[in-house]
């Protein structure tokens, strides 16, 4: 190693050189050990050093190095120390720690800084605190393309696409006039991508053109998701067909947005065709986006398929990709598969257990989650809120009240009871077990009523024989302005049934 030779031990600039060498290398070990063999160490070296870390991810390393400069040397942190540790307190979302940050930048007198500003926006933006990031945006009394794009980013982030758009054409109008970059781009497709908005889609196109980024990879990429979420798979197709320069994350858009249109044929299609082509290798994000189509398609045979792929590939060992496996074979009825695959994960997580026990749960197999459930209680998993709803469903299917109340008053002692999605899953266990006045109570008590539980309710009236208080919910449901699905027209019309041949029954012993 050069920093081993006493030549250039302590010679400041090539050993604050070296530590920026090894981190952005992704070689941070070296770079504290360059680090820590220095005798004496500058600002220089400890901003190099906390950069280092930051740029890496290792986001706690970077605020205990900070921490350390701050309070073991005589050093004050600077414009270049603030960025990477205000993006370090954003990686660990640590609200706390940003904004005692923020009041250091201010006492020394750096806060005007325009990068340590940027750098604020981005954090505030991560922890969802919107305000905040405008606040610091409007302080700035000068602003770079950065600024405008970091906050537009922030906007979109958050759910504010308006306010996006707003400030986008407000950046390329101001007195500056800033021109967009492949970053303003990047942000804003996805913006109209989310709100399904074609229209200004393709305005972002023809600006792309104009500026000539059209060819950028994140461009394509972003126009891609743009135009197969906005229902225009042909133009993605197009543009994905006229590309020589696809990398995963382009497979992976266009089979992402054939899967979501329940395209079975083309999706496979795109998919054996990544592979022969062999120019890109598939990941896990790849089978997590075909995985859904098989799920929503029972399609067994293309999940089959799927596994095997991910199996070539080593993708099976990924937790996420694993417990997908377990849930979309349980799914598509095949409970053996979907526990051979839970036996064959060394790690198992909660959500991997809730995936079997779930399945089972689903399809009629309510002793086997329950003997799972058990199974998951021993090896010490704590349950968490899918766990619970899956085990009332199975009471439910064995009309097991007893146990089911048992459950109701765990889940009113740990805080769930009021769980929307735990809710609904006690209001199918008590209708299941002929209990409507209970369920009546449950749904009375929320706050924000669904769809679901409506349909929960009305159904549950029906099936109890109880056709006249099935229709009257049904009006209420209208009068509140809830729109009613399928599941409640065939409710009302089985409530209507009953009915019919309650009066006609009536009639027939009149007549008698």
């Amino acid at each position: 190693m050069v920093a081993s030779s006493t030549l250039f031990h302590n010679d400041v600039v090539i050993t604050t050189r070296l530590i920026t060498m090894y981190s952005m290398c992704g070689s941070p070990l070296d770079s504290r050990l360059v680090f820590d063999g220095l005798e004496k160490k500058n600002l220089f070296q400890w901003n190099a050093m906390v950069s280092g870390y930051s740029r890496n991810k290792l986001y706690e390393e970077a605020l205990r190095a900070f921490i350390e400069l701050v309070l073991q040397t005589e050093f004050k942190p600077d414009n270049f120390t603030f960025p990477c540790v205000i993006k370090a307190c954003g990686g660990v979302l640590d609200v706390g720690l940003g904004q005692g940050v923020h009041g250091m930048t201010a006492k020394l007198g750096v806060l005007g800084d325009v990068f340590v500003c940027n750098a604020l926006i981005a954090f505030y933006g991560k922890c969802g605190l919107v305000d905040e990031a405008v606040k610091v945006f409007d302080y700035m009394s000068e602003k770079n393309l950065v600024s405008w794009n970091s906050m537009i980013c922030v906007f979109a982030e958050n759910g504010f696409a308006q306010e996006g758009l707003g400030l986008f054409s407000e950046m390329i109008k101001c007195e500056k006039s800033f021109v967009p970059d492949v970053a303003s781009l990047v942000t804003m497709l996805p913006v109209c991508a989310g709100e399904g908005n074609l229209e200004t889609g393709m305005v972002f196109h023809g600006l792309a053109v104009k500026l000539g980024l059209n060819q950028e990879l994140m461009v394509k990429n972003a126009l891609l998701d743009m135009y197969s979420k906005c229902g225009c798979l042909s133009l993605a197709k197009g543009l994905f067909d006229k590309d020589n320069n696809k990398n995963v994350v382009s497979w992976n858009t266009m089979i992402g947005g054939f899967a979501t249109q329940g395209d079975t044929r083309g999706t496979f299609y795109l998919l054996r065709k990544m592979q022969v082509e062999g120019r890109e290798k598939t990941n896990e994000v790849t089978i997590l986006n075909v995985l859904p189509l098989c799920l929503e398609r029972s399609e067994l045979l293309c999940l089959k398929e799927l596994h095997a792929y991910s199996i070539r590939h080593g993708f099976h060992y990924d937790q996420l990709v694993a417990n997908a496996f377990i849930a979309a074979y349980a799914k598509c009825g095949s409970l053996c598969s979907s526990q051979l695959m839970f036996n064959g994960m060394e790690t198992k997580t909660v959500s991997s257990w809730n995936a079997l026990i779930g399945g089972y749960a689903q399809n009629g197999a309510p002793r086997k989650a329950l003997e799972f459930y058990l199974q998951m209680i021993n090896s010490g998993i704590k349950p968490d809120r899918f766990s619970l709803g899956s085990l009332l469903l199975a009471c439910s299917h064995m009309k097991s009240l007893c146990f089911g109340k048992e459950i109701h008053g765990y889940l009113i002692r740990i805080g769930l009871e009021t769980d929307p999605f735990i809710v609904i899953s006690l209001l199918s266990l008590y209708i299941r077990c002929g209990k409507s006045a209970s369920a009546r109570m449950l749904f009375e008590e929320m706050e924000n009523k669904s769809l679901v539980s409506w349909n929960a309710l009305i159904a549950g009236y029906s099936q109890n024989g109880l056709p006249d208080e099935a229709l009257v919910l049904f009006r209420q449901m209208l009068s509140d302005g809830i729109q009613p699905d399928e599941i409640s027209i065939n409710s009302v019309f089985g409530a209507c049934s009953q009915l019919s041949a309650l009066r006609l029954e009536k009639k027939h012993i009149a007549m008698l």
